[in-house]
């Protein structure tokens, strides 16, 4: 089904998200996928499979399969990939970790600003 670009413009539309945001979350200059004729370099390959995981990247090279991976899957196809990564010295399971407690540390924090909000509001009664 068409060429690599068609099926990423399809992909771009499918997530609700401008070709301009697609292009600045993948680190790639305005106008990269206007311009995009042919095949994606590997470097730029894995920063999409890094900012997107869920994009199966055989569909988008070649229109094999469904344009979304599986949940399922895509995480343990992934796994050995972002295992790999070091970001200022911290593996990936280390980095999953930090997101997680991070994400607990917002949830009570929007909890206390729920609360006091209610008491801003019985005070402004």
């Amino acid at each position: 089904m068409g060429t690599i670009k068609e099926r990423l413009l399809i992909f771009i539309r499918s997530q609700e998200i401008s070709v301009s945001e697609f292009e600045r979350r993948i680190t790639a200059g305005n106008g990269y996928v206007t311009h995009l004729k042919g095949d994606i370099k590997p470097e730029r390959l894995q920063e999409i499979s890094m900012k997107f995981p869920q994009l199966n990247l055989n569909w988008l090279l070649y229109d094999e399969g469904k344009m979304l991976q599986n949940p399922e899957n895509f995480a343990s196809d992934h796994d050995g990939v972002y295992e790999s990564i070091q970001v200022k010295g911290k593996s990936a399971k280390e980095l999953r970790e930090i997101v997680k407690t991070q994400q607990e540390i917002i949830g009570r924090l929007q909890e206390i600003i729920k609360n006091y909000q209610t008491l801003v509001d019985k005070l402004n009664l």
